[in-house]
């Protein structure tokens, strides 16, 4: 039996639309992702589906695409139906799209409830001023997710003319305002977390949307990685802390020392 992922529709025609366009454009056969990386190659069928459809359909699929508007209320709520069909979690890959997401608490909402169902969430078209620097993001971020992972009619390459290595999930950049905490690339790097200087009540307030992005973008990891990201996470909230402790009662014990010299 070939290997197939699910492209829900959920009154998102042009995301849907978008990403099958984006994933089949390589492929000679119809409704199929055709992948030829460093390792293997491999052709994955696109089943398309809409929200009408049983969700008995995701019985032996490998990935899950759920195309949403997260400024239709019912498109949310017909989302939020589908990431919770999967509760043993069969289903290696699981992504939650999207256009844009809106600023506001609907975004931390959906963050949630993706987190909670080990779906990650991408957006096509993010808004500028929240991407980082080498960010993968759109169609990219969504080919990037499905060539990751080990799809069970895959064929090795061979390995006398590429070096064989075991197939594990691309670590995905985790954007965060105040903590930048950016995770290893395709090539397996180490990693790495770096600290914003500039702190102001908006990042401060932006901060749990954030970490709810980090934790669904992570969900591909593996627990060493996972481990490690929030040992990185841990330092932050801990540098943020001290930060605005200082920023509060430093003035306060200073004027206290001051009246008693």
């Amino acid at each position: 039996m070939s290997s197939f992922a699910l492209l829900i529709d959920i009154s998102a025609k042009d995301v849907a639309e978008t990403v099958y366009e984006g994933l089949t454009k390589t492929s000679k056969a119809q409704d199929c992702l055709y992948i030829d990386c460093k390792y293997y190659t491999a052709s994955i069928q696109l089943k398309k589906i809409s929200e009408s459809e049983s969700k008995s359909s995701i019985d032996d699929a490998e990935g899950i695409i759920v195309c949403f508007d997260p400024n239709k209320l019912e498109s949310l709520k017909l989302a939020s139906e589908w990431l919770e069909v999967d509760k043993d979690e069969n289903i290696p890959i699981r992504l939650l799209v999207c256009e844009t997401l809106p600023d506001s608490a609907i975004a931390t909402y959906i963050f949630k409830i993706a987190t909670s169902n080990h779906f990650e969430v991408i957006q096509l078209s993010p808004n500028p001023d929240e991407i980082e620097e080498d960010e993968e993001y759109g169609v990219n971020r969504i080919l990037s997710a499905m060539t990751a992972h080990e799809w069970s009619n895959l064929t090795i390459k061979d390995s006398r003319t590429e070096p064989q290595k075991t197939i594990t999930h691309q670590e995905p950049d985790v954007p965060v305002r105040v903590a930048e905490v950016k995770l290893s690339d395709a090539n397996n790097k180490e990693v790495e977390g770096s600290i914003d200087e500039e702190f102001d009540d908006k990042a401060f307030s932006e901060l749990f949307p954030k970490l709810m992005e980090v934790r669904s973008k992570a969900s591909c990891l593996d627990l060493d990685k996972r481990r490690k990201m929030a040992e990185k996470v841990i330092l932050v909230l801990i540098f943020i802390c001290f930060f605005y402790f200082c920023q509060i009662y430093l003035p306060v014990f200073c004027g206290f020392f001051l009246l008693s010299i």
